[in-house]
């Protein structure tokens, strides 16, 4: 009974996170993530305490040990080398922490039993989820401020040049804001979340769906317009190169992979076609779109990455700097770009050798679990939301894979599965399904 709250309660935080992202932002002026947190330590202690009476061994997958590894180890170098624990002080540090966060809900995760019901209802409500948000990106075109984080009232509605004035009155430090809204980055519904969660979140549920081949041709047909449209509104060449990524997924399995290539590729190229004609019609400039984004020279941030990176990356090879940028890295980046824009990069500068090992220990690690069960179940959806999580870090300076998206892709990782022509043709075994023991499959949606 404890462990089926447990399990229905964690799911429905993850399902409806945007919306409750909105709810702590806009009416308690509270970072979502700190209550998230509470909650997840909550249960966190909640399971030991529980497996402890019982006398029931916790598991510990590999690759939740390689996550308690980097967290113990950017622990002490926040000590040791930054000094970064005694700035914040150790509670509001480790309470804070995203990987001790991630470790802590994984560790739940891997030790709750989600039932079928429950399951089921989130996947169908994540598909709405998907059209709601593809929605409000289109709304967004002519009204850039909707549903927006941006910290004003009655947002909706209001001229930039109205939030440009609100903005001026709490200093000019605070224009920057404005910058990507002018430029035509649009978050849907995940600007309550943080600003990259409009790729990381909403391309990770898209990949759970996808994963999904019995899904019927019409609801296929929504979901790849949704994830369409929300990537290229969006304006970010990384998450459009997710969407790609993702929807490739669906080469796999198939008995003549050339020809469904080359039909998935015609599929995508119509896809974009709607999409450019949507975004038309909704007050886009396409011209301006693909000059000022597409082809824009903010590409050559990531090169520049490279050249600073060479040049301070030798002063702490080892161990890194414990999470901080140095002067001489602030100096050199000064004018040009914000930071190191290349996350495998960063995490070398932060971290170190070891400290980079160590994450890699970790992604390797959770990619070949995700991979074996794909394997499986013949559901590709969880594992490709985390390579396409991989992939980004390439564009984008992200560690944490707490994010809603993420952590449904792992949790659903185990339970969903496609049955193979071969399959649905054949008698039924009376073998049991693979992991059966353990977790309740859901063969449709």
């Amino acid at each position: 009974m404890v462990d089926k709250f447990r399990g229905r309660i964690i799911l429905a935080l993850l399902s409806t996170y945007p919306f409750y992202s909105y709810v702590m932002v806009n009416y308690f002026s509270s970072d979502p993530n700190y209550l998230s947190g509470i909650i997840v330590y909550f249960f966190g202690a909640e399971l030991l305490i529980t497996s402890y009476s019982r006398n029931k061994t916790i598991a510990f997958p590999k690759y939740l040990l390689a996550l308690g590894a980097f967290f113990l180890y950017t622990l002490v170098s926040s000590l040791f080398i930054s000094d970064l624990l005694h700035e914040l002080g150790p509670t509001k540090y480790i309470y804070r922490d995203p990987y001790l966060r991630a470790f802590v809900i994984l560790l739940v995760i891997e030790n709750t039993v989600f039932d079928k019901k429950a399951i089921s209802f989130s996947l169908q409500f994540l598909f709405g989820v998907m059209v709601v948000a593809a929605m409000v990106s289109l709304r967004q075109v002519y009204d850039p401020l909707f549903y927006a984080n941006i910290g004003m009232e009655s947002a909706t509605g209001a001229s930039l040049e109205r939030y440009q004035q609100y903005l001026e009155t709490l200093g000019t430090n605070y224009l920057d804001h404005l910058t990507p809204i002018k430029e035509g980055y649009r978050y849907s519904i995940y600007s309550w979340i943080s600003g990259i969660s409009v790729g990381l979140d909403s391309l990770s549920i898209f990949s759970i769906l996808l994963g999904l081949r019995h899904m019927g041709k019409v609801k296929s047909i929504i979901l790849f317009c949704s994830a369409g449209f929300i990537s290229f509104l969006s304006s970010s060449r990384w998450i459009m190169l997710n969407f790609l990524t993702i929807s490739s997924q669906r080469i796999i399995g198939k008995t003549n992979p050339l020809f469904y290539s080359f039909k998935l590729i015609l599929g995508l190229a119509l896809l974009i076609l709607i999409v450019a004609q949507g975004a038309s019609y909704f007050g886009v400039d396409l011209n301006k779109m693909v000059q000022d984004r597409l082809l824009s020279e903010s590409a050559g941030t990531r090169i520049y990455a490279f050249e600073v990176f060479g040049k301070v990356f030798h002063e702490n090879p080892i161990f890194g700097t414990g999470g901080v940028d140095t002067e001489r890295m602030l100096m050199l980046i000064q004018g040009k770009t914000s930071q190191i824009h290349v996350g495998w990069l960063k995490i070398l500068y932060y971290h170190g050798l070891i400290g980079t090992l160590i994450y890699a220990t970790f992604i390797f690690s959770l990619l070949t679990y995700l991979f074996k069960l794909a394997k499986v179940n013949n559901y590709w959806g969880s594992f490709f939301a985390l390579l396409a999580f991989v992939v980004a870090n390439g564009t984008l300076v992200e560690f944490s894979i707490y994010y809603h998206g993420l952590l449904l892709a792992i949790l659903f990782a185990p339970y969903l599965r496609n049955e193979t022509i071969e399959k649905r043709q054949s008698k039924p075994s009376k073998k049991p399904a693979p992991l059966e023991s353990r977790f309740t499959m859901i063969e449709e949606y």
